[in-house]
C-alpha cells in the first residue's frame, strides 16, 4: 500500500515592516539577530522584507507599544514614521541617509498607516499609502506626500487585490453602507461601492474569488452571486447564484445553484449541464462527487473511470462551508501516471476530519481505494 503525505506551504513575502524609528536595541544571545524595541514613534517601510519572526493580528499604534519584535530595514525606499499627531514620509537611499518627502498632520490628533488585513501597504514605486484618521472611522484614504494631497475619497475600509499573490493592482473598498467597490492605486474609481461583497484571495488551495489575469472578480448583488470585470463592473455571468468562486486554473467558474455546484467558462456558458455535489478541476479533469459517488470526468462531461466509488465523504454540508471545500488532489513526483484524490468529512469540530484516499491512473482511468485518515 502506498502512503502519501501531503504538506501544504504557505510563503508571504513583500509585505510591509514595522520598526520603531526611535529605538532601543538589543542582541539576542541565541542567533545575535537585534530585538527592535517599539518606542515613541514607529516606522512602516515599503519595499519588499523578510521578517524572521512574522507578525500577527492588527498593531495598536500608541504613544508607546512594549512587545518587541523582529524587522529588517530597507536599503532603499520609502519610510512612513508615525508619531502624535502626524506621519512623516522619508526616501531612505542605498547608503542609509533619508530625505524628508511630506508630512500628513492628523486632522482629529491620531492617525496613521493603515493596515490591511494585518498588514500595511504603501506603494513600493512612489510616497504613497493608505492613512487613516482613527477616531473617524470612516475616513481612510490613499494620500501623496509629494503632492501633499489626498488621492482618493474616503473609507471604512481597504482590501488588496493582489497580481501574482504579492504586487497590489486595485483595492476592494468599502463605503459607509457597507456596500463595496474597486479602486485603483491612484486612487481612480473602477466600480462605485454598490455590491454587498466583492470577492476575495481564498487560500484554500483550489479556489480563488478573482483573477486579474482575466480582469474578473465575484461579487453578490441582491443576494445573489456573479461575476464582473474589475476595470469596468460589466456583468459577465448574472447575479442569479447562491455562491461564485473561480477555480485556480483561472479558466472556469463554478457556481452554486439549488445546492449543485456547475461549471462555467469566462463566457458564462456553462460546460457540463449536470450540477454537483462537490466539484475540483485540475489539468481538464473534473473530480466530481454527485449523489454519493466518486468520479472523474473530462470537461466535456465523459466518466473516465468505469466503476464509480460509493462515498458518504466529500463536501462539508455545515453552514461553516460556503464554497466546494470536500476534496483535495495532490501527485507525487515519483508516481506521474497518478494523481491522489482525498475526500473530507467533518465530524465533531471544525479541525476534527476523517479522508479517504483514492488513486486515479491517468492512462489507464483506473480509480481505487488508497487509505483512510483521520
Amino acid at each position: 500500500m502506498t502512503k502519501v503525505v501531503f504538506i501544504a506551504v504557505l510563503c508571504l513575502s513583500g509585505f510591509v515592516a514595522c520598526s520603531s524609528s526611535d529605538r532601543s536595541v538589543t542582541k539576542n544571545s541565541t542567533d545575535g539577530k537585534e530585538i527592535i524595541s517599539l518606542s515613541e514613534s514607529i516606522a512602516i517601510h515599503g519595499g519588499s522584507f523578510v521578517n524572521d519572526q512574522s507578525v500577527t493580528g492588527n498593531i495598536a499604534y500608541e504613544q508607546t507599544i512594549g512587545n518587541p519584535y523582529r524587522a529588517t530595514r530597507a536599503h532603499k525606499g520609502y519610510e512612513y514614521v508615525m508619531s502624535p499627531g502626524k506621519v512623516d514620509c522619508y526616501y531612505v537611499q542605498e547608503n542609509g541617509a533619508k530625505e524628508l518627502v511630506g508630512t500628513y498632520n492628523c486632522a482629529t490628533g491620531s492617525c496613521g498607516v493603515y493596515a490591511v488585513g494585518g498588514w500595511h501597504w504603501t506603494s513600493d514605486e512612489k510616497p504613497v499609502a493608505i492613512l487613516s484618521e482613527y477616531e473617524k472611522r470612516s475616513e481612510t484614504f490613499l494620500f501623496d506626500f509629494k503632492e501633499n494631497k489626498k488621492i482618493s475619497s474616503h473609507y471604512e475600509s481597504f482590501q488588496n487585490l493582489y497580481a501574482d499573490g504579492r504586487d497590489t493592482k486595485y483595492f476592494i473598498v468599502s463605503a459607509g453602507d457597507q456596500r463595496e467597490g474597486i479602486i485603483d492605486t491612484n486612487g481612480n474609481v473602477l466600480i462605485s461601492p454598490a455590491y454587498q461583497e466583492l470577492g476575495s484571495y481564498v487560500l484554500n488551495g483550489n479556489t480563488i474569488d478573482y483573477s486579474l489575469k482575466h480582469n474578473i472578480i465575484t461579487a453578490k448583488l441582491n443576494d445573489k452571486w456573479g461575476v464582473i470585470e474589475i476595470t469596468t463592473g460589466k456583468t459577465l455571468i448574472p447575479f442569479n447564484y447562491d455562491k461564485a468562486t473561480i477555480f485556480k486554473d483561472e479558466n472556469n467558474v463554478i457556481l452554486r445553484e439549488n445546492k449543485k455546484w456547475h461549471i462555467f467558462n469566462l463566457t458564462g456558458e456553462k460546460i457540463i449541464e449536470t450540477g454537483f455535489d462537490d466539484i475540483l478541476l485540475i489539468d481538464n479533469l473534473v473530480i466530481a462527487v454527485n449523489s454519493n459517488k466518486l468520479d472523474v470526468l473530462d470537461l466535456t462531461g465523459k466518466k473516465l473511470n468505469s466503476e464509480s466509488i460509493t462515498t458518504t465523504m466529500g463536501h462539508n454540508k455545515s453552514a461553516c462551508c460556503a464554497e466546494p471545500s470536500g476534496i483535495s488532489v495532490y501527485k507525487d513526483v515519483k508516481i506521474p501516471d497518478k494523481i491522489f484524490i482525498g475526500l473530507s468529512k467533518e465530524f465533531t469540530s471544525e479541525y476534527d476530519y476523517e479522508t479517504h484516499i483514492y488513486s486515479f491512473d491517468i492512462k489507464t482511468h483506473d480509480l481505487t481505494f488508497v487509505e483512510k485518515t483521520r
